[in-house]
């Protein structure tokens, strides 16, 4: 089984994806706010409405697809979708005041500083409104992108974002992670294409992996759910066969956790 990661990480879509989500949300807002004609914008033809929302909803979005990484997520606790809504919302609502501006003939460049704040202070809710739903559906583009993959070639594309793997050759990042064992101060890591070396302690790799599934069995060992093929007991111990054929201890220090991760 794959790490499951937070439904609100929409900057994980992948750039393809991405760049149609944006130009489909920016298009949905651009069409909705022509027919309403916000901002008193009744007196332009419609297609100039169209297009005069469009860009300027375009604006937002792409501003607040840049913003996304300033704010995660999974850092905000229990409130953290509105914790980082508002925040990007206020920020992209300075380009998108900008461009309001430029589009429109009756407002100018020179424009007092109490009229740029007024426009600012219109601006915020509209933002408010549009990242929110945006937000929203970019989550949902999200899983229907890693679902059209299937589930194995979306478990891999997540694997290849993981900061873990990033530190494997190109080779060996989409293989299937069997464990890590100590050795000095290096980690030996077993995938299903192969082993590598790379300079790092045990108990960094156990924090950096996460919620990934697997547990520590051993004092020099972390095992992957996916990675075990069979268990073995000998003289009222337990080891862990891997995919690999490699043999792992459980010790007694860890069997609990190694029994609750479902390894044993």
């Amino acid at each position: 089984m794959r790490e499951v990661q937070n439904i609100w990480e929409t900057d994980r879509l992948p750039w393809g994806r991405l760049a149609g989500s944006l130009v489909a949300i920016s298009l949905v807002f651009g069409v909705i706010f022509a027919f309403l004609g916000i901002y008193d914008t009744n007196g332009v033809p419609f297609l100039k409405r169209v297009v005069f929302w469009f860009a300027t909803t375009f604006t937002g979005v792409v501003s607040a697809c840049l913003a996304l990484p300033l704010f995660p997520s999974s850092s905000l606790g229990k409130y953290g979708f509105w914790l980082r809504i508002i925040p990007i919302a206020l920020l992209v609502s300075v380009p998108v005041t900008f461009v309001l501006t430029v589009f429109n003939p009756n407002f100018g460049l020179d424009s007092s500083f109490t009229f740029w704040l007024r426009q600012y202070g219109l601006v915020v809710p509209i933002s408010v409104l549009v990242v929110g739903v945006g937000h929203v559906l970019l989550a949902y583009f999200r899983k229907l992108s890693l679902g059209d993959l299937g589930t194995e070639n979306a478990g891999v594309l997540r694997q290849a974002e993981h900061p873990f793997f990033n530190r494997l050759p190109v080779g060996l990042r989409s293989a299937e992670l069997y464990a890590v064992s100590a050795e000095d101060h290096y980690l030996r890591v077993h995938t299903s294409a192969g082993e590598e070396l790379i300079l790092m302690r045990l108990s960094d790799a156990i924090v950096e992996l996460g919620n990934w599934r697997g547990s520590q069995v051993h004092r020099s060992w972390w095992v992957a759910e996916a990675g075990v093929q069979r268990v073995r007991s000998e003289n009222g111990r337990k080891y862990l066969i891997l995919k690999s054929n490699a043999e792992v201890p459980v010790s007694r220090t860890y069997s609990k956790a190694a029994k609750a991760a479902g390894l044993i």
